[in-house]
């Protein structure tokens, strides 16, 4: 079986760059071909190919749009969809010239924001899946460019869909999809290393892209408010920097509650697992997230999850038992303060090994491949 993705990487090894390297992972690991295509050459094609991954840049329009948009959307409304149209016409017909020869079976759009991809599995004659992996609206203040009406009428009528959460399929409304599944990414290898449990430095991490989306700033205040009486710990923020803009937004929040000694905002790293096994907790602070990988590397790797009582996180999260979920920042940091206090104790050692063993039942890689593989023979 071969099988091509569109994906929409553009930029470093983020989130969903290492979600969809992981279902190629776990599709290659079923005997599934793949093939991916690329808008533009990125630290993510660079990375792709360097592990032998098959990669192909053809550059399309993406249909989202940011929300709240006022007359300059509007301005530029008709031209914007005339000439998009007319890019993503020729975008598909170049795929197809790529691609027509080598025998595709199911052409896997790699997020809500893709819509070129029907258009593909049309071209080939295949059947088409979507991955809806994104809120849009809710966390990242973004909507279709062509609005939801559209969307939701193509998604509903994908051969099948994947979304990451609950969440998201209540979102799309997915109940009305020809066939929908509610899988999570595949985010560990149980061949790798998991849970440490002899972490010794007093550190608190948050991980994740340094944006608004993301509010890394709630995690500070949290810590802030923790630092109080905590003050042996510190603080690492790990991820890619959404804009210099906000970086120093951080930063000025940061001093303004004098932590400039004790939190650091490290930026991205390729691999942060070492991040992970040295922290003893990661809170998860955005209130919207869809699935949220790093919540559950961070219980894969031994570091116990603080996370938005919202969403996702919900969904990952079950409270005193795989981690612990806040409503409120005030809650957050009695709860952060317990965590750390009784860190040593038997009971945080269970929520650990608890947290490792649902990782690994549930979002491993090859579990992954055995769903994917069902889901495409089926169609």
């Amino acid at each position: 079986m071969n099988v091509l993705f569109v994906c929409h990487e553009r930029s470093e090894m983020g989130g969903s760059s290492r979600s969809l390297y992981n279902m190629i992972q776990a599709c290659e690991r079923q005997g599934i071909k793949t093939y991916v295509i690329m808008p533009a050459y990125c630290p993510t094609f660079s990375f792709f190919t360097k592990h032998g991954i098959e990669c192909y840049i053809v550059n399309f329009k993406l249909n989202i749009a940011r929300a709240h948009h006022g007359l300059y959307h509007y301005m530029k409304y008709i031209p914007r969809r005339i000439y998009g149209g007319l890019y993503n016409r020729c975008s598909v017909s170049k795929i197809y010239d790529l691609f027509k020869d080598k025998r595709i079976d199911v052409v896997h759009s790699n997020a809500s924001v893709i819509d070129i991809g029907p258009a593909i599995a049309k071209k080939l004659k295949v059947k088409h899946v979507w991955h809806l992996r994104e809120f849009q609206n809710r966390d990242f203040g973004m909507e279709p460019f062509r609005g939801w009406k559209r969307l939701l009428n193509q998604i509903h009528n994908a051969d099948a869909v994947i979304a990451i959460s609950n969440s998201i399929y209540r979102h799309f409304g997915c109940d009305a999809c020809k066939k929908a599944i509610i899988q999570p990414n595949a985010v560990v290898d149980v061949k790798s290393e998991g849970n440490v449990l002899d972490s010794t430095k007093k550190q608190i991490l948050f991980c994740g892209r340094i944006c608004r989306a993301k509010c890394p700033d709630v995690a500070i205040r949290i810590f802030s408010a923790f630092h109080q009486t905590h003050p042996d710990y510190r603080m690492k923020l790990v991820g890619g920097i959404g804009s210099e803009e906000y970086k120093c937004e951080m930063m000025g929040l940061i001093s303004s509650l004098k932590l400039e000694n004790v939190v650091d905002i490290v930026g991205y790293i390729e691999d942060v697992s070492t991040y992970y096994k040295e922290s003893r907790v990661f809170i998860m602070s955005s209130r919207y997230e869809a699935m949220g990988r790093v919540t559950i590397e961070a219980m894969f790797h031994g570091c116990i999850v603080l996370g938005y009582n919202s969403a996702g996180t919900a969904e990952l999260v079950e409270d005193g038992v795989t981690g612990f979920l806040f409503d409120d920042e005030e809650s957050a940091m009695e709860k952060l303060s317990m965590i750390c206090d009784r860190y040593e104790s038997d009971e945080m050692q269970k929520v650990r090994k608890q947290a490792y063993s649902f990782c690994v039942d549930n979002f491993s890689i090859d579990r992954y491949g055995k769903v994917l593989l069902n889901l495409y023979k089926g169609l």
